[in-house]
């Protein structure tokens, strides 16, 4: 249920234009400008009768201290919706997964990835924070000097695990939270959620990247299905294939206690283990996509519009049709402001098999 994009709904809180563009082609989150900064940001909106961006605004200002999660510049209610609007990052691991690395990431850029990403999984665990929404999509890449460090995004689904000093009891969960792929065998049986549950979910996107994209449930459209799959799987059938490590980081997941705490030196300490053992300097790992065609347009395109100089033309354009109240933004802004996302795999596909 999108707002209408007249010009009065279209710049919110008198700093912000949120563009006839979608980050990605599902969801409520709207590529945005900052008149202010004129730089790219993320606007998410939905009618201020429900609460699902208020619970996310609540994650964000928990997090607001960590470095590896957006920024969020305002919150709040305009014209009957609600929006948050947070700082704009890279593309998705998941977009740089199948869009730009046809599935096969290198084990160096898996484990560099892997490593960060338990980092950062601590740092929020330690603001006493749990995800229970650990997917590819959820992890973005940082832009320009920040190129290599991961992000996590949309906290929608976060969840304070403690509260008054105390971790919550271990009771029915009402709901089954997450993405079916990732979430733990626990969530599927309807067990509250807590740290184990977000480092299982974890070590299953591993697993899904040195798979090349394929996870034992992932050729069944039947929900029951895949949840019978996952709780009876043995760990040796996942990980068959993989580095004994992996094994034992499902393990350690797996035995984990309700209410324990994560070692997350230990779970580092596998995967660096597999970069010793397969001659990996992890510090110094170049990426898969860092020389991709479609990654390298899709930043240039979508990412660095603020170095437009007709873009500063057209903020003034935006402000001054606020005065006299027209409908629609006109036609010329719409088709300079950027391209069409579609258009970034229509132009280079064949360069993208040449190349790739």
């Amino acid at each position: 249920m999108e707002p209408k994009l007249h010009v009065n709904n279209l710049v919110i809180h008198n700093s912000y234009i949120m563009l006839r563009k979608k980050i990605i082609p599902s969801g409520n989150a709207y590529l945005g400008i900052s008149i202010e900064t004129r730089k790219p940001i993320v606007i998410k909106f939905e009618p201020n009768d429900l609460n699902n961006l208020e619970k996310e605004n609540e994650a964000y200002n928990e997090l607001k201290e960590l470095e590896r999660i957006p920024k969020l510049l305002w919150y709040g209610d305009q014209n009957k919706y609600t929006y948050l609007i947070i700082q704009l990052l890279g593309p998705s691991l998941r977009f740089l997964f199948k869009d730009c690395c046809n599935k096969k990431f290198s084990l160096g850029t898996i484990l560099n990835i892997s490593l960060q990403m338990i980092s950062i999984l601590e740092q929020i665990h330690q603001k006493g924070v749990i995800l229970r929404y650990i997917k590819p999509s959820n992890m973005v890449i940082g832009l320009k000097e920040n190129n290599k460090k991961i992000y996590f995004i949309d906290f929608e689904l976060a969840k304070k695990y403690i509260k008054n000093g105390k971790h919550l009891d271990n009771i029915k969960a009402r709901h089954i939270r997450g993405n079916r792929t990732y979430i733990s065998a626990n969530a599927h049986k309807g067990n509250k959620t807590s740290r184990r549950d977000d480092i299982e979910s974890l070590g299953y996107n591993i697993i899904y990247y040195m798979k090349g994209g394929q996870l034992p449930w992932n050729n069944t459209d039947d929900m029951n299905e895949l949840e019978s799959i996952k709780m009876n799987i043995s760990i040796d059938e996942l990980c068959e294939g993989l580095p004994e490590e992996i094994k034992l980081f499902i393990k350690y997941a797996k035995e984990m206690d309700f209410y324990q705490e994560p070692d997350y030196k230990y779970l580092k300490g596998l995967l660096l283990t597999i970069a010793k053992n397969n001659n990996i300097d992890i510090n110094n790992v170049e990426f898969d996509w860092e020389n991709n065609i479609i990654y390298n347009y899709y930043i240039k395109c979508r990412l660095e519009i603020e170095n437009d100089l007709e873009f500063g033309m057209n903020i003034e354009k935006i402000k001054e049709n606020t005065k006299d109240n027209s409908d629609y933004l006109d036609n010329d802004f719409k088709n300079t402001i950027i391209k069409d996302e579609e258009n970034v795999s229509k132009n280079n596909s064949n360069n993208y098999k040449d190349n790739n």
